[in-house]
């Protein structure tokens, strides 16, 4: 009669523990990604959110108040035409900007004839105002060089291991708008 023994080897034991553990990193990895994608994720409905605004703001802004108006750009005075829309500066985004650029329609050819950066002497009937937000996401670099005793530091409140990334609108006013 023989006898059996019951238990696992020492080997055994080890080569599950490896098996477990090799396991245990993938997730670890997939868990990390997933958490990066989902931040970039929200990050880019904010913008897209935050850029559909400011069209509807400027879309709903009297059409003479377009033109070298301070409470809606930065840097706008009575004859600049400003390049950035004042109340988006660094609104819900790291870095996060949208920038303004004026584009003069020629009302009977459609084509575009320049781009305003002064308050022009006469007032176009149709102009091009084009908005690209920009801001900065942060990367999982950055996400993972987190020192001291918390790591789960909220990267987008600053870092150098930013990536920009940006979205553009575009709006055609009329003065009949």
């Amino acid at each position: 009669m023989t006898m059996r023994r019951a238990g696992f080897s020492l080997i055994e034991v080890m080569v599950a523990i490896a098996v477990l553990s090799i396991g245990l990193l993938g997730l670890i990895s997939v868990s990390v990604s997933g958490d990066t994608l989902s931040r970039d994720s929200t990050d880019t409905v904010i913008a897209a959110q935050d850029l559909n605004s400011a069209v509807e703001m400027i879309r709903g802004a009297p059409y003479t108040s377009l033109f070298g108006n301070s409470s809606l750009f930065l840097n706008a005075n009575g004859s600049s035409m400003g390049t950035e829309v004042a109340q988006y500066h660094n609104y819900h985004l790291l870095d996060e900007k949208i920038s303004a650029t004026f584009v003069n329609l020629n009302p009977n050819t459609g084509a575009e004839t320049g781009t305003f950066t002064t308050v022009p002497a006469v007032i176009p009937q149709m102009i091009e105002i084009q908005l690209t937000i920009t801001w900065s996401q942060a990367s999982s670099v950055a996400a993972s060089s987190n020192s001291g005793t918390n790591p789960f530091v909220n990267q987008r409140l600053g870092g150098t291991n930013v990536a920009p990334a940006l979205r553009t609108a575009c709006i055609i006013r009329t003065q009949a708008d």
